[in-house]
């Protein structure tokens, strides 16, 4: 389709060099960017027809809040990511992201250009994006976030020589997710302090029978944290923006609740043992 708007999103300066030109060799109208945020920026303010993005812009994923905002924004839009190789995990997160298509690196170029073309001449029809509340997306994507926040855990040199299976970490923490999920939908103060209370102790109780330091959980709650914003991210497709900076602001304050309440707890065990 003769100039056909395309927005390449890659961090690599050789890409966005070649790219946009071959694809102008084509007749298509190509700009290139090179971060998320000049991408967005892009998107809110030009309409497009074809979105080529490499799947790792900076951070891993970060091709799919890409493609998460120029689905929002512009519907009709053809999505690509741009990648090395399409392991399952990324295939089923471009699934529910509503990727249109992988290209691979390094791109076969005529492929890429009739793939292109096929596709803007027998556009697949939009369908509508249902959205939900963080609240659910916790609920639904619970595993999916212990996932994230064990493979960070066991990644950080602080934590590599605690003794926890993964099912043991999960148990420690999942109950966590539970409980922003529930403050978010239903706010009980009382209810919810009384449960921050009670896992609070619990893990005091826990952390001090086995020596482990205040430090460490510090660290947990830090990569806990990062994960549920990971998953969000990867999800703001189906997420309700009118909701997601309060509800973020709530979770965050939650959890900073829980750790001092911790910490509290923690500090009263070590005092009667002194």
């Amino acid at each position: 389709m003769q100039g056909a708007r395309v927005l390449c999103v890659d961090d690599e300066p050789a890409i966005r060099r070649t790219l946009p030109e071959i694809l102008r060799l084509h007749g298509f109208a190509a700009s290139c960017v090179g971060t998320v945020a000049a991408a967005l920026a892009e998107i809110a303010s030009h309409p497009f027809d074809v979105l080529i993005t490499d799947l790792n812009i900076g951070q891993p994923g970060d091709g799919f809040t890409v493609v998460s905002a120029m689905r929002r924004t512009q519907p009709n839009c053809i999505n690509y990511i741009l990648t090395g190789f399409p392991a399952l995990d990324t295939a089923l997160r471009a699934i529910r992201s509503q990727v249109d298509g992988y290209l691979i690196k390094p791109a076969n170029m005529p492929a890429m250009i009739a793939e292109i073309e096929a596709r803007l001449k027998n556009p697949a029809p939009s369908q509508p994006i249902a959205v939900k509340r963080l609240s659910a997306l916790l609920r639904e994507r619970s595993g999916e976030i212990m996932n994230h926040a064990q493979s960070c855990m066991k990644a950080e040199p602080e934590l590599a020589s605690m003794a926890l299976s993964d099912d043991e970490r999960s148990a420690f923490f999942s109950p966590v997710i539970a409980i922003l999920a529930e403050a978010l939908d239903h706010p009980d103060p009382s209810r919810t302090n009384a449960q921050i209370l009670d896992i609070a102790n619990y893990w005091a109780a826990t952390w001090h029978s086995h020596g482990l330091s205040v430090s460490r959980m510090i660290t947990n709650f830090r990569l806990l944290r990062r994960a549920i914003y990971e998953v969000a991210g990867e999800n703001l497709l189906i997420i309700n923006l009118s909701y997601i900076l309060p509800d973020l602001e709530q979770a965050g304050d939650l959890l900073l609740l829980l750790l001092q309440t911790f910490i509290n707890a923690f500090q009263d065990l070590q005092n009667q043992a002194a």
